[in-house]
C-alpha cells in the first residue's frame, strides 16, 4: 500500500508541475502585458481591485474583480456541471479543461485584439484555470492547488514539521516534496513568462500553450486517472 501511494505520488509529479507552470506563466504574463491582473492568483487581484477602489481607477476594479468572478465560475462549472457531464471520467474533464485554456492562450497570442475582445478572451482564461484547479486537485491521497500556491505552501510548512515526526516522517517527506514542487514549478513558469513578456510580447503566451499541450499528453499517456 505504502509503495503504491508513493508511486502514484510519483508518477504524478511531472504533470503537477507542468500545470504550476502554465499558471506561473500566466499569471506574470498577464501582469505585465494586460493591465497588472493575474489569470490564477486571487489573493493578489483581491488586494489589486481594493487598490484599484482607493485610487478611483474604476476600470481596473472592473477587471480584477471581474477575474475574480469568473474564476470562481469556472470552480462551480467544474465542481458541478462539467462532473455531472463527464459522469466520473475524470480524464475526459480534465482533456476539456486543458482545451480550453489552449483554445485561448492561443487566441490571446496572435495579435492584435480589440481591447473588449482582450478582456473576454482574459476572463474566459481565468474561468478555465478555476476549472484547472477543481479538475486536478488531488494526487492520490494529497489535495493540492495548481493555479495557486499560497495554501501549497502553507502545507509545505506544515509537512516539513510532520517530517520532523518519527511516525509520520515517510508522509511528511512525501506531501514536502509535492508541495515543494508546486512551489518551484510556479516560480519557472513565471521566469519564463517574464523574460517572454519582456522579448516577445503576446507571443509569450505561446509558452505556457506550450506547456498545456505537454499537460495533456501526460493526461493521455497516464495509464490511471490523475486527479
Amino acid at each position: 500500500m505504502v509503495d503504491s501511494r508513493r508511486r502514484a505520488i510519483q508518477a504524478a509529479i511531472p504533470l503537477v508541475a507542468t500545470l504550476c507552470m502554465v499558471a506561473g506563466a500566466v499569471d506574470v504574463i498577464a501582469f505585465i502585458l494586460f493591465g497588472k491582473i493575474f489569470i490564477a492568483n486571487m489573493t493578489g487581484n483581491t488586494v489589486l481591485f481594493a487598490a484599484s477602489v482607493v485610487l478611483r481607477n474604476w476600470s481596473e476594479a472592473a477587471l480584477r474583480f471581474g477575474v475574480v468572478v469568473t474564476f470562481l465560475a469556472g470552480i462551480f462549472i467544474a465542481e458541478t456541471v462539467l462532473r455531472r457531464l463527464t459522469a466520473g471520467r475524470e480524464r475526459q474533464r480534465e482533456l476539456f479543461t486543458l482545451a480550453i485554456e489552449l483554445a485561448v492562450l492561443s487566441w490571446l497570442a496572435v495579435t492584435p485584439h480589440p481591447d473588449t475582445l482582450r478582456i473576454v478572451l482574459l476572463l474566459v482564461l481565468a474561468f478555465a484555470m478555476g476549472m484547472q484547479n477543481n479538475a486536478f486537485q488531488r494526487i492520490g491521497p494529497i489535495k493540492l492547488n495548481t493555479a495557486f500556491i499560497t495554501g501549497d505552501l502553507e502545507n509545505l510548512g506544515e509537512a516539513i514539521a510532520e517530517a520532523e515526526e518519527t511516525k509520520k516522517r515517510t508522509e511528511g517527506r512525501e506531501r514536502s516534496a509535492v508541495f515543494f514542487t508546486t512551489w518551484i514549478a510556479y516560480g519557472v513558469g513565471a521566469l519564463m513568462g517574464a523574460y517572454g513578456a519582456i522579448d516577445l510580447r503576446e507571443r509569450a503566451l505561446w509558452i505556457p500553450a506550450g506547456l498545456v499541450v505537454l499537460a495533456a499528453a501526460m493526461v493521455l499517456r497516464s495509464p490511471t486517472q490523475s486527479s
